[in-house]
């Protein structure tokens, strides 16, 4: 049996979810904005992790992406108020690290493959490391953007 759920309230879900049998598949769905992690997209995907590791029924869990990216990183205009300034004029981040979705990968015991439908940079990449096997489209790119940043 296959449910979809809806991560938000919001009319657009952030991120999809979906049994299929011992399938857990997770979307990250956010094409407008090449699925860069807002706060709540974030903390959904880590929720939703952790969801399909205690199902009993589900043997694997797929992590992909709506659109032509897998995930550009966080959002950082969100994170700034919308302004796009650098980090240094903004606000620090608070990002719970113990329950971020690559500290959740790390310490599930279910197998996850990371289908890379598009090009992953800075915390988009991160994730997909974090998963146990990576299938990427042939013209997917990984990319440490942050250390141009540092």
């Amino acid at each position: 049996m296959s449910t979809a759920e809806k991560l938000d309230s919001a009319t657009e879900p952030e991120v999809l979810y979906d049994v299929d049998g011992a399938i857990a598949t997770i979307t990250l769905n956010a094409p407008h904005r090449m699925n860069t992690i807002s706060g709540p997209m974030l903390e959904g995907l880590a929720e939703l992790l952790v969801r399909a590791n205690e199902d009993p029924g589900v043997r694997v869990v797929i992590l992909t992406a709506t659109g032509r990216a897998f995930c550009a990183g966080l959002d950082l205009k969100s994170t700034l108020g919308g302004g796009g300034a650098s980090l240094l004029a903004g606000p620090p981040t608070t990002l719970d690290l113990r329950n971020a979705p690559p500290t959740v990968l790390h310490r599930m015991d279910t197998p996850v493959v990371c289908a890379l439908n598009g090009s992953a940079a800075g915390y988009g990449m991160d994730t997909a490391l974090g998963c146990d096997i990576r299938v990427m489209a042939e013209d997917a790119k990984l990319s440490a953007a942050f250390t141009r940043r540092g």
